[in-house]
């Protein structure tokens, strides 16, 4: 999931960035023009050319794994030259994400609402080349939200809730269909 160009500040957070995860679906299917070295063959004309292309979510699943965008590759001239870990907050909901703006298929929208809620975060502390994982789970029959750490298991108190799932190493967001 790409981040929008035009982030928004949070003055609420401690980061100099932040975007929330709506805008980032939204930028998500917009056209973009391919460049120069990503030309389109043209089956009609039959030549190579400047194409403009958009994705589009035509159906949800049940569980659904939003993967964000934290790395951005650059090349060289001699291939890729590294690269970059983007550290922008972004803002997601833990309960009543509504995918239904952003999917085609009229049939699932007329089928009930599209209400999602958060259930797991994957996390990456550190660099493009090195790091560190951890989870944030939340227990289906407790509803307690939990933080693993390599061997270590504890649960994040209520009072900081959304403020420690929500941060910057957020790097996979892990959604349940609302009653399902």
């Amino acid at each position: 999931m790409p981040f929008p160009d035009n982030s928004e500040t949070d003055s609420t957070s401690n980061y100099d960035e932040c975007t929330k995860l709506t805008d980032c679906l939204r930028e998500f299917k917009q056209l973009e023009t391919l460049d120069e070295e990503n030309k389109w063959y043209c089956s009609k004309c039959k030549e190579h050319v400047q194409a403009t292309k958009t994705l589009e979510i035509f159906k949800v699943p049940r569980i659904m794994i939003i993967s964000l965008k934290r790395f951005k590759t650059s090349r060289s001239k001699y291939g890729f030259g590294g690269g970059q870990k983007l550290d922008t907050l972004v803002d997601f909901p833990l309960e009543n994400l509504d995918m239904a703006p952003y999917v085609l298929s009229k049939k699932q929208k007329e089928s009930g609402p599209l209400i999602y809620d958060l259930f797991a975060v994957s996390n990456h502390f550190g660099s493009v080349g090195f790091g560190h994982y951890t989870a944030f789970g939340k227990n289906p029959l407790t509803n307690q939200w939990l933080n693993f750490d390599d061997s270590s298991c504890s649960p994040i108190s209520n009072s900081m809730g959304k403020k420690e799932i929500v941060s910057n190493a957020a790097y996979s967001l892990f959604y349940r269909l609302r009653g399902h």
